[in-house]
């Protein structure tokens, strides 16, 4: 992406599903109008067995980010108050830093929630019969210790990486000449 046309490009969602009410079928979050579709096939007879039917919720999980894309799209085009084809790179970048602060910030909030888990208050039924020390050891041997906590881990990765992808997305939107 060179030029603030390939971005507009990049940006227009190239499906119109996906812009209305979304609903959950059976753990599937899909727009009410790709349901309301499968539904009229069933009940018209165009889909008449439990196969078809299958295919037609693996095409609609196929087609589940593009949808995902026309809805987001939407939304930020309410946000910002004009169109994607009206967008600069530096509105891009200002939604991107937007979107980098609330994941990292959110994330933050679940690594707090974490180390909760690993007071000493909240080590009860360990180390019964001993003090402190022989509660947090009991507590360790059981748990481990935080920093290396596995879904301590996995949050701080997640931080790291969608740091590094929006920093990456950053940098490419800056090379954009008009």
């Amino acid at each position: 992406m060179k030029t603030t046309g390939e971005l507009h490009n990049r940006l227009a969602p190239d499906k119109k599903m996906g812009s209305g009410e979304w609903v959950d079928i059976a753990g599937l979050i899909a727009p009410k109008q790709a349901v309301d579709n499968l539904l009229d096939k069933i009940e018209s007879g165009k889909l008449k067995t439990i196969r078809d039917v299958e295919d037609a919720f693996r095409e609609m999980h196929k087609s589940y980010y593009d949808w995902e894309w026309t809805w987001s799209c939407k939304r930020i085009e309410e946000e910002e108050g004009k169109s994607v084809d009206k967008f600069t790179p530096a509105d891009v970048i200002r939604i991107v830093e937007r979107w980098k602060k609330s994941v990292v910030d959110l994330d933050k909030m679940l690594y707090e929630d974490a180390r909760k888990e690993f007071t000493l208050s909240s080590m009860t039924g360990f180390g019964i019969d001993g003090g402190d020390e022989e509660k947090k050891l009991d507590f360790e041997q059981v748990r481990g210790e935080f920093e290396s906590n596995s879904v301590v881990a996995a949050i701080q990765d997640h931080i790291k990486k969608k740091t590094a992808l929006g920093d990456g997305l950053i940098k490419r939107l800056e090379k954009i000449r008009s």
